[in-house]
This record gives C-alpha cells, structure tokens and sequence, in this order.
C-alpha cells in the first residue's frame, strides 16, 4: 500500500488517503502560502490564509460536502500552476482538482519553446501516476446554446489530443468535466465530491442541481462528462469516461477506480530484487489470489488471475506482470486489467 506524510506542523503529520483525498489548486486572494501544500481541518484557518477567494469557497463547498481530506495550493499567476504540479505530483493524492484554470488553457513552455496547455503539463508531470486531474473549461452560461456547447469543448479535446499524443497512454489518469451545472462556478469539484462521497466503482450518486441545457445522452460524441436533467430522479453525471486513448475498461472512470483501488493496495515490494524463480511466480500468484478474494463482495463480484509473468531485467530481478479479469460490483461485465510492479 502506498503511503504519503504531510505536515500541518512539524509536529502532527498528517496521512494521505490515497483513494479520497483531494488537492485543490487555485487563487488565494494574496500571495500568502503561495506554493505551499497546506491542510486545513476548519473554515477559520483556511479564511486566514486564503480571505475571501476561489480558493476558499472550493474549500468551504467540499468541507460541506463532508470530505475529510482536502489540501490546497495557492496558486496565483501563470508560473505558480507550472511549480503546483511538479510540487503535488510528489504525494499521492487520489484527486488533483486545479479551479483557476481551464483545460484549454495554454502557457509558453520555454524549455519545449512552444506552447503548452496546462492540461497537457498535468497529465505529463503525473504521468503514470495513479492520481486523478479533474479539470473543467469555460461555463456553459457563456455559450449561445447546447450545441456550441458541445462543439467547443469537443474542439477542445482534439486539440489536446492533437497536442499530447505521445502522452495519451497515461490518459486514464485526467477527466474533463464538461461545466453546465446551473448552481456550480467549477463542476469539477461536483463531481470530485461526488465520487469519493461514493463507494469505490459505485456511479456517482448525487444532489448536483440543476444542470444548464437538456442533453441527451446521444448528443456527445467526445469523451468529457456532462450533467443531465432526469424528469423522474435527481440531475446525473453522464459519458463518465477519462481520456485515455485506448476504448477499453481502463476508459470508463469508474471501473478505472477499482482498477486504480487494487493497484494501490496490491504491494509486490516484498518481490522486488529477489531472484527470478518460478517458485517466486507460484508466490506472487498465491498472494494475488488471497488479495483478490479478499476484495470479493466489497468492491467486485469476481475475478479470474489469467496470468503472471516475471521478465528479467538486470542481472537475476524481474518485473512482474499480472493480467487479470474482475467483475466490479456494480456491473454486469468483466473487465480485462494489468498490474506492473
């Protein structure tokens, strides 16, 4: 299991959750902890450093939602976004949520000499990192109507996929939230709020308000949630898909959640740097099995370990593989996955 320490003081550290924590990246209404990973148990504290700002309300509405682990970074101009990630993506925070900055926002990279959306930077910097960027773009009160709606935010996604080929693979790990909730300045955090209020791999259940146009569910094409209004049950969140660029299980968010949830959990350290046997595979089989078992009725319903394979690297060590179907609890369909350690 992975872990992660930071402090409050230096005297009580504080341990990441690593399937629902949440790092907010945002403007302060000053320059006060600019940069700085901060974590805030109260309202009061979190208004002494950060006044009357984005960065506050963000907190105060995940703080209402009863989130127990929220953490924030002052970020006030262009440059403080770029430092932001390199900072965050040395903990293992579950859900990184940046507010003062829109997925199609871009910055001029001098070390690539281009420029360079920040959701491209996010994704690359985390990389294959088993952290969420959860980002949204501009809010649907600013378009004419649902179909320039639609059209520009799928414009946008070619662009970065135009822009991040190379870094697709990793994909998975960022979500454009697509911004059309009536009562929300950032639906990011909406949903954000709504997954870890969740179980893990369940659909996000939640009170989201009212949402901004009457899409249909056939209506987008490109991969970024939207919120849709129901005649006979609450506002839900649909197209629930990340944008890796393979249209597998690992696509689907929340089958990715209990992909990413036995990732996390499943620690193969005692494995690593021993001798390549095949006694050590039978070891690594065994282990995964009574690991996977143990998840049986809580997170998913079944599984099948359909191979464990060690390629040698250096001298005698291995890296182990392990390709395995589970089916999650709240679904009627087996999911292929992988495990790299």
């Amino acid at each position: 299991m992975q872990t992660g320490q930071i402090s409050r003081t230096s005297i009580s550290p504080i341990d990441i959750d690593i399937h629902k924590s949440i790092l907010i990246i945002g403007e302060g209404d000053s320059t006060n902890k600019l940069n700085k990973i901060e974590y805030a148990s109260n309202i009061a504290r979190v208004e002494s450093m950060y006044g009357s700002s984005d960065l506050t309300d963000a907190y105060k509405y995940l703080a209402s939602q009863n989130i127990k682990q929220i953490f924030l970074i002052n970020a006030k101009q262009e440059l403080n976004y770029v430092t932001a990630v390199d900072i965050a993506r040395q903990y293992p925070f579950a859900y990184i949520v940046p507010i003062n900055i829109k997925f199609s926002d871009s910055f001029f990279n001098f070390e690539l000499k281009r420029k360079m959306m920040y959701s491209e930077l996010y994704m690359r910097a985390i990389g294959p990192l088993n952290s969420n960027i959860v980002m949204t773009d501009v809010h649907a009160d600013l378009y004419t109507d649902m179909d320039h709606f639609i059209k520009d935010y799928g414009d946008k996604i070619s662009r970065f996929n135009n822009k991040a080929y190379e870094y697709l693979k990793y994909g998975r790990n960022i979500i454009l939230v697509g911004n059309n909730l009536k009562d929300h300045k950032f639906a990011n955090l909406a949903l954000v709020a709504a997954i870890v209020n969740n179980e893990i791999g369940a659909y996000p259940l939640y009170t989201y308000g009212e949402a901004i146009f009457e899409i249909g569910t056939n209506d987008v094409k490109n991969d970024f949630v939207f919120f849709k209004n129901n005649t006979i049950r609450e506002t839900t969140a649909e197209n629930l898909k990340n944008l890796r660029y393979e249209n597998d299980a690992a696509k689907l968010i929340m089958i990715d959640q209990v992909i990413k949830y036995i990732d996390k959990e499943k620690d193969f350290s005692e494995f690593k740097g021993k001798k390549y046997t095949e006694m050590i595979r039978m070891q690594i089989m065994t282990d995964m099995n009574t690991f996977l078992s143990s998840l049986i009725n809580t997170i998913i319903r079944g599984y099948k370990i359909n191979s464990v394979i060690c390629e040698r690297e250096q001298g005698y060590t291995a890296k182990i593989i392990i390709d395995f179907n589970v089916l999650p609890m709240n679904s009627i369909e087996e999911y292929s996955a992988r495990i790299e350690a």
